[in-house]
């Protein structure tokens, strides 16, 4: 599975978001980066302990290789942590190993901890924030400020984090007894983590030389504007990545059986675990942006955890071989099917593209294996590089040019509203370009009379503009707001 993890930060072409977060990250801490959204608008959704360690990284190198490896080291001291946490629940050391594979094989680990995004640091602070709450931060009003630091700083790290706190308060009004524990130990946490999390993303803003937004969605990459459908659209995506039946199994098992096979401490923990995925969860149908795996984490390892914990545990109980026997088979079985998707993922292409093939976004085409999509977006990044600087570059998107603009120091604009000149002019066609945003007949037409195809490598090609070409007829785009699709008039 690590081989796995490490081939992944190599083969996989560098994200847009990956590649915005991190502009965003240099740019703090005074590394030169292209003008880009990054440079003006910092990504705070993913700010907190990403940005420190990623811009301090920076001064030293931008090889989007030894950042990715910091997200694989994560990884690492989850599945290390998921042993240890078994082992401290009594479980035998094989079966805890069982449960540690079983962790490596989260749904969607491989895309975003092989990339150099924050969710998985978020998860490993959530996690420890959890831990430290049960032992610690339940009992005393201490406990309690360390534990609401570790969940601010997770939050601040990833937005997405903040279920954490209705999911605590609700664990405190069903498992504790006494004011104290039911109101004032996990309102002191919520109180330090909510201050933790507003002052982190006010300084990342004072960093970066910017003003705090004062729109709500921009500051949390919510979105504000679902209907009905989309509601629904969503609920059949997060139910591709884990099923409702299996959360209501898992949920099921705890309830019937929890009380038999776990301590209470060990109860406690599970069930803040399960709760905090279950918010995780429902916030993503109601209020993620866009369809992107990302976007439920660190919900899905929340919920996938106490899984683990749950089904570990009442095996170890058990005292069955055949369902021990039963349970190495599942883990091996779950970490083959990682394997088998993972390669994949990583032989078709551009991780964008494939991260919304994965939630039916774009539709899976049979084609031939390509394990050079990382090397032909390195290659026309190359290209761009060595434009004339008096060059105008553009693209459909602009987010999606945004690796372009990682790798090659090039600024990027998108063609919406574009007039040309005597200046040379030239557009980048990615495969994010077909898959996703489907540019229509009129401006593909515009692009037969306008441009020439000047290079060519596997899904990337490079346009020259013809000098006083027209405005090309391009709808504005919604990516990032509310849908992946264009604004409907």
């Amino acid at each position: 599975m690590l081989t796995l993890f490490i081939a992944a930060t190599r083969l996989l072409t560098l994200e847009a978001d990956e590649a915005n977060i991190l502009l965003g990250a240099y740019n703090v801490f005074g590394i030169p980066v292209p003008q880009a959204s990054a440079a003006a608008y910092p990504t705070v959704t993913s700010g907190g302990l990403f940005p420190l360690i990623h811009g301090l990284l920076g001064l030293l190198t931008t090889d989007i290789g030894v950042h990715r490896a910091v997200s694989v080291v994560v990884v690492v001291v989850f599945v290390v942590a998921t042993f240890w946490l078994l082992r401290e629940m009594r479980v035998s050391r094989s079966l805890a190993m069982a449960g540690a594979a079983m962790s490596a094989a989260t749904p969607g680990l491989l895309l975003v901890g092989s990339l150099a995004m924050a969710e998985v640091m978020a998860t490993l602070l959530l996690l420890f924030g959890t831990l430290l709450w049960v032992r610690a931060g339940r009992r005393s009003a201490a406990g309690a400020v360390l534990a609401g630091l570790l969940f601010g700083m997770a939050c601040a790290t990833r937005f997405n984090a903040i279920f954490i706190f209705p999911a605590l308060l609700i664990y405190a009004l069903d498992f504790e007894t006494g004011w104290r524990r039911k109101l004032l130990y996990p309102g002191l946490a919520t109180v330090t983590g909510v201050f933790l999390l507003l002052a982190a993303t006010q300084l990342y803003y004072l960093a970066a030389g910017t003003e705090a937004a004062g729109n709500i969605g921009t500051l949390t990459g919510a979105s504000m504007g679902k209907d009905i459908f989309s509601f629904a659209r969503y609920l059949l995506i997060a139910n591709d990545w884990l099923p409702l039946w299996v959360i209501a199994a898992i949920a099921g098992t705890y309830v019937a059986a929890g009380r038999y096979v776990l301590r209470r401490r060990d109860r406690q923990l599970t069930a803040l675990l399960l709760l905090a995925g279950g918010f995780g969860w429902l916030m993503w149908i109601f209020k993620a942006p866009i369809p992107h795996v990302r976007y439920l984490w660190p919900a899905m390892p929340c919920l996938w955890l106490g899984a683990i914990i749950v089904a570990t545990t009442l095996i170890e109980r058990a005292r069955n071989q055949s369902a021990r026997t039963a349970y190495h088979i599942s883990a091996l079985v779950a970490c083959f099917y990682q394997v088998l998707t993972g390669s994949y993922i990583m032989s078709q292409g551009d991780s964008l593209v494939m991260a919304y093939k994965l939630n039916r976004t774009s539709a899976f085409v049979d084609k031939v294996p390509s394990w050079t999509a990382a090397a032909d977006q390195k290659a026309l990044a190359g290209v761009v590089q060595k434009l004339p600087s008096s060059a105008e570059l553009y693209t459909i998107n602009r987010n999606s040019a945004f690796p372009i603009t990682y790798l090659s120091g090039r600024a990027v604009a998108t063609l919406e509203g574009a007039s040309f000149t005597d200046k040379p002019a030239y557009l980048l066609a990615l495969p994010v370009d077909y898959a996703l945003w489907r540019p229509t007949n009129e401006i593909l037409s515009w692009r037969e009379r306008n441009a020439i195809e000047i290079w060519r490598r596997g899904d990337f090609v490079l346009y020259r503009i013809r000098p006083h070409a027209p405005t090309p007829p391009l709808q504005r785009q919604m990516i990032g707001a509310n849908d992946i699709y264009p604004s409907r008039p």
